[in-house]
């Protein structure tokens, strides 16, 4: 089932990739630009439960609802598109592992496995921040 499983995700990616191929080029052709929606809410938070767990990461409980909440917010303001869409989880992501090996740099202790694998509420704090600065 597993193998039929991939075996129909990756003819639907090639046949996804193959349907978007023909339209850049007809975009290109035409000149026109193409436009993709905004991922929703719940969409963006499932790219970044998905992107922490794809990388053997995850979202602590706190993290995990203020990633949700900040989902929402971006998204209700207006300025998913602006950020990036897709992007913007993706880096909201990746600053948010940088802010988390910066807090385990200055432990006393060495980190255990958890906390390695642990994004927490602060990491995501700044992460967002950072990403977000001068606006609203």
């Amino acid at each position: 089932l597993l193998e039929v499983l991939r075996v129909d995700r990756a003819l639907l990616l090639a046949a996804h990739v193959g349907d978007l191929l023909v339209e850049l080029a007809e975009v290109r052709r035409r000149g026109h630009r193409v436009d993709f929606p905004s991922y929703r809410p719940g969409e963006l938070t499932a790219i970044g439960a998905a992107l922490a767990g794809r990388d053997g990461d995850g979202w602590d409980e706190d993290a995990a609802e203020e990633l949700a909440s900040i989902c929402t917010h971006v998204v209700r303001e207006g300025w998913i598109d602006e950020l990036g869409n897709g992007r913007f989880i993706r880096t909201l992501y990746e600053k948010s592992c940088a802010y988390r090996d910066l807090r385990l740099s200055l432990l006393r202790e060495p980190p255990g496995r958890e906390d390695l694998a642990t994004l927490r509420l602060p990491d995501l704090v700044q992460a967002y921040g950072e990403l977000i600065d001068g606006r609203g």
